[in-house]
């Protein structure tokens, strides 16, 4: 029981009192910021007649900045490796370092300059995180907002197996062209005032199963076909012991 209820206070020795207590703790702030490679859509309204522009029909500006996905999915400009964004009458805008929010801003007034009454919409196309093993579901979670929790990584994916290990969730990163292996104790409550509860674009989520599983799939499994082979062995060998008689 104690290995399946997530985010004990450590302190407290029993089950009872992991039941019975209130707690309130700090949290970390978190915005995630953009880099080279991310894909942001970018969408315009007129705020008065409230229709949408098309940027990419604004001008016959360079297609190859500005990639439409398959399936009527938004289109999305990518950022390149000076941190910027190549958008149609408005031209490079510095993006990096930003904040999704920060970079709305930024294009917003940009744009302002060439296009009167213009809200800017921007969101990130490529924010999704993986999950694998012992959850409900497996496989790529879209992120359709500024940031996701590990805690809600893995609601959206059905929550825990009943033998997950949630004491030792391993979360795989990428970052700087080396590969970090970070290992989270779900179990702890002081987990939701850590940064590492907070998930970055690709990162990769593994569940592994606690060594009860393979108890119960497989040693038990293996101890009653002994059992039931010794058993049936003893009984036949009493039975032509008797018929020798």
């Amino acid at each position: 029981m104690r290995k399946q209820i997530i985010l004990q206070d450590k302190s407290r020795k029993t089950l009872k009192s992991l039941q019975q207590v209130d707690t309130v703790l700090k949290t970390t702030e978190f915005k995630y910021k953009l880099k080279p490679r991310d894909m942001l859509s970018v969408t315009m309204n007129n705020i008065i007649n409230k229709t949408e522009y098309d940027i990419s029909a604004l001008s016959g500006g360079p297609q190859n900045q500005s990639q439409a996905t398959q399936n009527g999915v938004l289109q999305g400009y990518e950022i390149d490796s000076l941190g910027k964004i190549l958008l149609p009458i408005l031209g490079y805008i510095k993006v990096e370092g930003l904040s999704v929010q920060e970079a709305e801003r930024q294009i917003q007034l940009v744009a302002t300059k060439y296009i009167d009454n213009i809200v800017v919409n921007v969101k990130m196309l490529n924010y999704y995180v993986y999950v694998i093993g012992e959850t409900n579901l497996q496989g790529r979670l879209i992120v359709n907002q500024e940031r996701i929790t590990l805690l809600e990584a893995i609601a959206l994916s059905g929550g825990f197996k009943e033998f997950a290990n949630r004491a030792k969730i391993k979360i795989i990163r990428n970052l700087a062209n080396k590969t970090h292996i970070y290992y989270v104790d779900f179990l702890d409550q002081n987990l939701l005032s850590k940064s590492e509860i907070y998930l970055l674009p690709g990162d990769v989520i593994v569940v592994d199963p606690l060594r009860s599983r393979n108890v119960k799939n497989y040693t038990l499994t293996n101890l009653s076909l002994f059992v039931t082979t010794l058993s049936v062995a003893i009984l036949l060998f009493f039975n032509l012991r008797n018929l020798g008689k």
